[in-house]
């Protein structure tokens, strides 16, 4: 019997969906949420090694005034 890989198991990763999109070229967008921000990264993949080409995280978005606009916490943004 052969052992599924652990990603696999733990539902984190979808092995058929992700070379499907390596085989495509195309750029991906990425979203991870942390504890107290969200960093959303545009992401392009060459020869299995995966480049962050941009990126942004809702502490920089305080840079540009997003504070006074909407006030509240940085983890719910519409």
């Amino acid at each position: 019997m052969r052992l599924e890989k652990k990603r696999r198991r733990q539902g984190k990763t979808d092995y058929k969906l992700r070379m499907g999109l390596l085989k495509s070229g195309m750029e991906r967008i990425v979203i991870r949420k942390t504890n107290k921000q969200i960093i959303i990264q545009q992401v392009a993949s060459h020869e299995a090694q995966d480049k962050v080409i941009n990126g942004i995280s809702s502490n920089s978005l305080l840079k540009i005034g997003w504070d006074e606009k909407y006030k509240g916490s940085l983890k719910s943004i519409p």
